[in-house]
């Protein structure tokens, strides 16, 4: 049980640590389309994090 908690643990910090430095190293520009919504000028980092966790939210909510 406390293997379990400590590896939990251990999978969240590299998850936020990883995602951290996706967000900060990527400041390429590109610009990003949703249907008709034209978001122009995100950073390529910023876009992986918001579909990361988005991604993870939804999972999570469909699965409880």
């Amino acid at each position: 049980m406390i293997f379990k908690k400590k590896f939990l643990l251990l999978i969240i910090f590299l998850v936020i640590t990883i995602q951290t430095v996706l967000y900060t190293n990527n400041k390429q520009k590109t610009s990003f389309r949703y249907f008709i919504w034209t978001v122009k000028e995100i950073s390529i980092g910023k876009l992986i994090s918001i579909s990361f966790f988005s991604g993870l939210f939804m999972s999570t909510l469909l699965n409880k």
